[in-house]
């Protein structure tokens, strides 16, 4: 279990001159600076060369001042949770897990080789059975609709409050569909009517339209009530704004 890194750039250093006018360049010393603040992917890095080098307590330290820096992230508490297993640390291990699960993360860390010295423990399977608690789906919703058409891949939604409507745009069929109060599914707009792929929607109730902009800057406007399609350029949306 290699710890997750990023690759930053390296520092550059700069040299300083001073140009006179007989064309003579004369070098000086620059001032001192300060060493620049270590950052958490500093130390992440240097964790990841300990733990090549199995000096597991090296390894640990690194993690602890990374997470200093971006506390509760949970890649960090995972690897010091496998780097304190290997070290037969159960407590600690078990600890780090635990504050994964209190994220509501579901992990499998019982397929990391690095936890087999611990896998038995009752403590180990105590945040297995926390894990496979958040895998449980909160459903507190219920289903509005269903499209069963398939490959639309839908981006926007938008709903007309005073129909009752709910539009979806399909990016890869290029139309838009509308499902109504009894939730039949039908066709408002399709690339017929120069529609390319649809992104967001926005709905406007008074005027009964349906805004519908798309990749390129194309932008259309659809009437609600009789479903005409009318292209726009970006002046006449904001004078229509602006009315």
């Amino acid at each position: 279990m290699t710890p997750v890194l990023f690759r930053g750039p390296s520092l550059a250093l700069t040299a300083i001159f001073a140009t006179f006018a007989l064309r003579v360049i004369v070098p000086f010393e620059s001032a001192a600076y300060d060493e620049p603040p270590k950052t958490a992917r500093y130390y992440r890095e240097q964790a990841a060369a300990a733990y090549k080098n199995k000096d597991y307590a090296a390894a640990l330290v690194n993690l602890h001042k990374a997470l200093e820096l971006i506390p509760d992230h949970p890649s960090l508490f995972y690897n010091i949770a496998a780097i304190s297993a290997l070290q037969g640390k159960a407590s600690e291990s078990v600890s780090a897990l635990t504050k994964i699960a209190d994220m509501g993360i579901a992990l499998r860390p019982e397929k990391d080789r690095e936890f087999d010295a611990i896998k038995e423990t009752p403590e180990f399977k105590a945040v297995l059975n926390r894990f496979d608690q958040n895998r449980t789906p909160l459903v507190k919703s219920t289903t509005a609709f269903t499209i069963h058409e398939k490959g639309l891949i839908t981006e926007g939604l938008a709903y007309d409050p005073i129909d009752q409507t709910f539009f979806v745009s399909s990016v890869h069929k290029r139309k838009i569909l509308s499902i109504g109060r009894s939730n039949e599914v039908s066709t408002l707009a399709t690339e017929q009517d120069g529609l390319f792929s649809v992104l967001g929607m926005k709905v406007d109730p008074k005027r009964r339209y349906l805004w519908v902009p798309a990749r390129h800057f194309h932008r259309w406007l659809i009437s609600i009530k009789t479903r005409t399609v009318r292209p726009q350029s970006l002046s006449s949306i904001f004078e229509r704004r602006n009315s």
